[in-house]
C-alpha cells in the first residue's frame, strides 16, 4: 500500500489545495464513494495548515486513525494553495504529498468567488468593485503564482491539474479524468463509473434573506470551527439547519462584456503558466 508512517500513525498520501470554486465539493464527493480512499468523516475543509496549525500534528493524524487498509488517505482544503508558507508547512510534513489541483476560467472562478462573498455577507459591491476591495478574490485566480508556489516545494510528477470545463464538458470527460486522477493517486479505477458522482455538488444560492443573519451565522460557524467543535455543525445540518435556510435566490451578476474581455487579458500569464504545466493549451478558456 502506498501509505506514509509518521509516529506509528498512517499519514496522508494526498492532499487536495484548491482553489475555491473549483469543483472540490465535487471531488471530496466522488473520492468519499471510492471503497479504496480514505477521508476524514463528515469534514471536508480541514484547514490544519493554515488555520488550524497551531492544533499540532497529533490532533491531525487522529483524524487519519484506522486507514491502514485503504491504499490512499487524505483531505481537501481549497485554501491550502493560496500562501507559500502553507505549502512550506505542507513539505516539511510529507514532502511525498501527490497534491491535486483543479483550475477553472479564472474569471468564472471569481464571479462564483464572488457570488460566494455575497452570499456569506462578506461584501455588498458590485463586482467590478469587490474583486479590488476583496483581493483574495483576485488572488485565487491568480495560476501563475499559485502553481509557482506549488513547484517550489513538491516536483511535478506529484502535482496532478484538471481542468474544471473539461471535467465537465461529458460524463466520458468526467470519467477520463477521474482515471487518470486514481492512477496518480495509485488506487484502482476498474469500473469506478460506477461512483462518479455528475452533479457539481456544490451550488451558489444568490444573496442573503438577512445580511445580520448572514453574518451572525458565519461568526458562529467560525468559532465552532475554531473550537473544535465542527461536529455541532454537522449535527444542526442534520436536524435542517442549512445554509439554504439564510438565502434566497439571486441571478449571477451581469458582468459588462468590455470588463470581462480585460480580465482575461489580465489573466493571459495565469492561463499561459497552466498550459505550459499542462504541455498542451486550454482552448475553452479563450
Amino acid at each position: 500500500m502506498n501509505s506514509q508512517v509518521r509516529g506509528g500513525k498512517r499519514a496522508p498520501t494526498f492532499l487536495g489545495v484548491g482553489p475555491p470554486k473549483c469543483a472540490t465539493t465535487w471531488l471530496d464527493s466522488v473520492l468519499r464513494k471510492h471503497p479504496d480512499v480514505f477521508l476524514p468523516k463528515d469534514q471536508k475543509e480541514v484547514f490544519f495548515f493554515d488555520k488550524f496549525y497551531d492544533r499540532g500534528e497529533q490532533w491531525y493524524e487522529d483524524l487519519f486513525t484506522g486507514t491502514e487498509q485503504y491504499h490512499a488517505a487524505g483531505e481537501i482544503s481549497t485554501s491550502y494553495i493560496l500562501k507559500s508558507e502553507t505549502l512550506q508547512r505542507i513539505h516539511s510534513y510529507n514532502p511525498d504529498l501527490k497534491i491535486i489541483i483543479i483550475f477553472r476560467n479564472p474569471v468564472d472562478r471569481m464571479i462564483s468567488n464572488y457570488r460566494m462573498f455575497v452570499e456569506n455577507g462578506r461584501t455588498v459591491l458590485p463586482f467590478e468593485e469587490a474583486i479590488y476591495d476583496q483581493e483574495v478574490i483576485l488572488e485565487y485566480s491568480r495560476y501563475a503564482q499559485l502553481l509557482s508556489q506549488v513547484l517550489e516545494y513538491f516536483p511535478p510528477d506529484q502535482v496532478l491539474v484538471g481542468i474544471y470545463e473539461e471535467i465537465f464538458e461529458s460524463p466520458e470527460h468526467m470519467k477520463e479524468f477521474l482515471q487518470s486522477l486514481l492512477g496518480f493517486m495509485g488506487v484502482d479505477s476498474t469500473n469506478y463509473d460506477t461512483y462518479i458522482e455528475t452533479k457539481r455538488v456544490r451550488t451558489t444560492q444568490g444573496a442573503p434573506r438577512s445580511l445580520w443573519l448572514v453574518k451572525k451565522a458565519k461568526y458562529v460557524r467560525s468559532r465552532l470551527n475554531r473550537m473544535d467543535m465542527e461536529w455541532l455543525v454537522r449535527i444542526l445540518r442534520k436536524v435542517g439547519i442549512k445554509r439554504e435556510l439564510f438565502l434566497k435566490q439571486a441571478p449571477p451578476p451581469a458582468i459588462p462584456t468590455e470588463f470581462r474581455a480585460k480580465l482575461l487579458v489580465d489573466f493571459e500569464a495565469d492561463i499561459r503558466a497552466v498550459e505550459t504545466f499542462l504541455s498542451r493549451p486550454v482552448p475553452r478558456w479563450r
